[in-house]
């Protein structure tokens, strides 16, 4: 496999994994600065701005990954993009479910 694929492909996996921790952390931020909970203090939250940091990280790395597949002139077979096409678009769809495409743009916006 092309040595950009077997280098974008795990970091495109990380940076996936960081965005569900990231929204998961901001869930739980939001749920405990709710009026209810009054010992809850404010501060700069950067947890946003992480998370659109990652989300455009894993765009751009979605982007490189398919440039690869779709020019020819790398030798893969059918096979391997067909595989790692599938698996692209399972871990667009894992984002897709965050609604993050709605907050920041993107793909499925």
């Amino acid at each position: 496999m092309e040595p950009v694929l077997q280098r974008e492909l795990p970091r495109l996996h990380e940076s996936l994994r960081k965005i569900k921790a990231l929204v998961a952390w901001e869930q739980l931020k939001r749920f405990e600065a709710q009026p209810r909970r009054i010992w809850a203090f404010q501060r700069h939250d950067p947890t946003g701005d992480e998370i659109k940091n990652e989300y455009t990280f894993f765009v751009a790395g979605l982007a490189r990954i398919r440039s690869v597949l779709e020019d020819h002139s790398f030798h893969i077979s059918q096979a391997v993009r067909e595989g790692i096409r599938r698996q692209l678009a399972h871990y667009e769809r894992r984002v897709h479910a965050l609604d993050l495409h709605r907050r920041f743009g993107g793909p499925g916006g």
